[in-house]
Order: structure tokens, then sequence, then C-alpha cells
């Protein structure tokens, strides 16, 4: 006997209340990786950069740092859990969603990171639902956005402009 849950989707569970809980912002961050984790202020700066203030990926690269990998190993190693959620989603170069991906991806950047997601429906002609379940977007219930999933997503991004954003040629 199989059974289903209604709730098996992110956009199915968009009725029941949600408490969001916020990123850490710059200045808590830096204080949790300098002052409790004991990173460098510079590299601190970086792994912030590179994550925002999401604390289980604050946590996750200071112990990677703690541990001696560079940042470019640990900016490779996020870097391959973001391409492979991209891959789920199929929303790399050559895959199903990419055309979709590429209009979600551009009017983020170009609108300080929100979108309404009517305007997502009506932009890509796709039920949100299958843009959201890989970790790449996030939706926000009490004013119905759409952003990137973390700062980690969209650095990712703008690393990798050029599978996303076609650039005008003069």
């Amino acid at each position: 006997m199989k059974v289903q849950f209604s709730g098996e989707c992110a956009w199915s569970r968009v009725d029941i209340p949600v408490i969001e809980i916020n990123d850490l912002n710059k200045e808590e961050s830096m204080e949790y990786l300098i002052n409790i984790r004991k990173i460098k202020f510079e590299e601190a700066e970086k792994l912030y950069d590179l994550v925002g203030g999401r604390i289980l990926n604050l946590k996750s690269i200071a112990d990677k740092s703690l541990k001696g990998f560079s940042f470019e190993n640990i900016k490779e190693l996020f870097f391959g859990t973001i391409y492979d959620n991209f891959e789920k989603a199929e929303m790399n170069t050559g895959q199903e969603n990419h055309e979709a991906a590429k209009i979600i991806i551009k009017i983020l950047l170009n609108s300080n990171n929100t979108l309404h997601v009517s305007m997502l429906r009506e932009l890509t002609k796709m039920e949100p639902n299958k843009l959201l379940k890989y970790n790449i977007f996030a939706y926000h219930s009490r004013n119905k956005t759409v952003t990137f999933q973390s700062r980690l997503v969209e650095y990712y991004i703008q690393e990798n402009a050029n599978k996303f954003i076609k650039k005008a040629w003069l």
C-alpha cells in the first residue's frame, strides 16, 4: 500500500503557517566566524561573502576552514552541491528547464532579488513547485515572492553567469 502525502512539495505547503528564521547579518556572522570559531578576519570575510549568514553553511565552512581546507577547496565543494541541485532541477545548459531558469535568474539579479510568484508563472509558463523543490529558489509565503535559496546559490550564479545570462553584443 502506498501512502501519498499532499505536502510532498514546497508549493503544496504554502497554506500552512510558516515561521521564517532569517539568516544572520554580516556583523553577527563575522562575530561567529572570528570570535567563536577563531578564523582570521580576511578568511572570515571571504567565507561570509561565499555563503552569507546561513548558520548551517557558516558552521560547515568554518569546520572545513579550521581543518585546513583552502577557500578555493571550500568553494569547489559547495559549488559541487549547487551544481548537483541545478542538475536535479534540470536547469543546467541543455536541460529542459534551462531557459526558464535563465529568465528567473535574470529577473532576480535585476530586481533586488525578489520575484512575485505570479510573474514567475507568467514568464516561464511553469508551475513554481517544479522549480522550488531543489534548493535553488525559495518561496516566501508572506509576500508571495521567490528569491534565491541562499547567498551561496547567488554566488554560484554570479561565478557562472555565462551559463545563465546572455550578454548583449553591441
